[in-house]
């Protein structure tokens, strides 16, 4: 996966089983930390977030991979300025105009290349196919989409 967000474009790639994500991100920033944090995992990292996160910065919570993130107190924004967010698509496609705002622009990234998709792989709407892509799927080595291939 470091090789493929190298590829996209990735200034540095952290490896977070075999590295201190917050030491890593401090040296890179040189001490300043980052604008925003994007954080598809949630109980594990939420804590973190906050060591990493610059002056003024922003959490953007998208995920609960490792759990819910638990209460804690909104004065430990305070320290640094920081903004929480916890988007969810459907109150950003709430109305039918929203739908197609959203869509429209969605597909003309996709129709002009701004926006590229990745299959990892497709699997046969069988038992088994849906099996294998749930394993596929948990096992944290796949990248981009997998596809279950309803019909031809």
């Amino acid at each position: 996966k470091a090789a493929l967000a190298k590829a996209n474009g990735a200034d540095h790639v952290i490896l977070y089983k075999n590295e201190d994500t917050v030491a890593r991100v401090l040296e890179i920033t040189n001490g300043e930390g980052v604008h925003a944090v994007f954080d598809g995992v949630g109980k594990d990292t939420f804590d973190s977030n906050f060591l990493m996160l610059r002056r003024k910065g922003t959490l953007v919570s998208v995920g609960n991979a490792s759990g819910a993130v638990l209460p804690f107190p909104p004065i430990k924004l305070v320290q640094k300025n920081l903004k929480l967010l916890r988007p969810t698509m459907n109150n950003y496609t709430y109305t039918e105009e929203e739908v197609f705002y959203y869509g429209n622009a969605l597909f003309f990234l996709l129709a002009d290349g701004t926006l590229k998709t990745q299959v990892f792989k497709e699997y046969p709407f069988t038992t088994e196919g849906v099996r294998q892509a749930q394993i596929d799927l948990t096992s944290g080595k796949t990248t981009g989409k997998l596809v279950v291939k309803v019909s031809d």
